[in-house]
Parts: C-alpha cells; structure tokens; sequence
C-alpha cells in the first residue's frame, strides 16, 4: 500500500484486465466491455472478470426500466449510476439475451419493460 493514499498496488492490475466501464452519469445503461489496458481520467467505475454477457444484460431493456427506480435521478438529464446503485442489481447466473426466457417475464410485463423510455 501507497501510505499517503491508501491504493493498493494490486488494484492497478484490474485496469489490463478484462472489464466493463460504465460513466457515473448517463440517460441510459451505457456499460461497455473494454478487453485491453487502459486507465481513466474522469469518473467511471469498472466491474473486472464479470461473464462476456453481464455487459449486455446491464444495457437491457430490463435495467433501463429498473435502474431508475433504485437510483438517484437528475430528472431529463439522466441518472447517477454510483456503484452503490448498480451494485443492487439483481443479475441472473447467466443470460442468453433472451429477457422473457431468463426471468420467465409474460407479454404484458415485456411491454412493460419495452416501454421504459415513454415513463
């Protein structure tokens, strides 16, 4: 450990590895899968060795509707997606992109979800 900052060295090892990166202010999910090394300047939290699909999962129609519903919002501007919040996800243990065959959602509930950009 860095005494004056608290940074544990081996944290640094997670920016090369697989990641997915989102901004801590956004309209809507914007989680990207980032393979090679790199490091932030500006404010954005990263999930390291999550499954190749959770990037997809998180950007769904499913999480559009939800997040806000858990996080703090900055009404038409968009929502703050602090780790605090994305970390209350529900997150299944694998998904195929299929949201009706994953949580057994009905047609009612789906259109629900599709409409999440008319709430």
């Amino acid at each position: 450990m860095i005494p004056s900052t608290g940074i544990c060295l081996k944290k640094f090892d997670d920016f090369s590895k697989p990641k997915i990166v989102w901004a801590d202010i956004a309209i809507e999910p914007n989680f990207v899968k980032i393979d090679k090394e790199i490091y932030f300047n500006n404010t954005c939290y990263m999930i390291v060795d999550a499954p190749d699909w959770l990037g997809e999962y998180l950007n769904s129609n499913l999480i559009k509707w939800y997040f806000p519903l858990i996080a703090t919002g900055l009404g038409e501007k968009g929502t703050r997606y602090f780790k605090q919040f994305v970390e209350n996800i529900p997150v299944p243990h694998k998904f195929d992109g299929n949201l009706e065959r994953t949580f057994g959602f009905t047609e009612d509930e789906m259109k629900l979800i599709s409409s999440s950009d008319k709430l």
